[in-house]
C-alpha cells in the first residue's frame, strides 16, 4: 500500500486519494475517522494494533479519548464492511487486527 493511491483486498476497494471505499463496486459511506482507521489498519494488515496506537495516530497524542470511542468506530466499520472480504478482529486485551479472507 505504501505509495499507492488504491488498494484492492478481494471485493473491497479503497481509493486513498478520493477517500472512496467500495464493496463489489458499491460505494460505502464512511466518516472521516472511520476512513482513517480503516487505512491505518490496512497499512498494517494482519498485525495486532493496540487501541493506544490507534488513538495516537488517528486522534493525536495528548488528545483525551476513551477506548470506548475507538470501540464504537470499529463496530461501525465492521457493520459497514460486513459484506467485504476483510474482517476486523478483536484481540483480547491487545487491540485490533484487520485480515483479508478471499471468499
Amino acid at each position: 500500500m505504501k505509495g499507492s493511491i488504491r488498494e484492492q483486498l478481494g471485493n473491497l476497494q479503497i481509493d486513498f486519494k478520493s477517500h472512496n471505499v467500495a464493496i463489489d463496486g458499491e460505494r460505502v459511506d464512511l466518516t472521516p475517522k472511520e476512513f482513517r482507521i480503516l487505512c491505518f489498519l490496512v497499512e498494517h494488515l494482519n498485525e495486532v494494533i493496540s487501541r493506544e496506537r490507534i488513538l495516537n495516530v488517528i486522534w493525536g497524542a495528548g488528545i483525551h479519548v476513551t477506548d470506548r470511542v475507538i470501540d464504537n468506530h470499529i463496530t461501525a466499520l465492521r457493520k459497514k464492511l460486513s459484506k467485504s472480504d476483510v474482517k476486523i478482529e478483536s484481540i483480547y486485551s491487545e487491540g485490533y487486527k484487520i485480515t483479508f479472507h478471499h471468499k
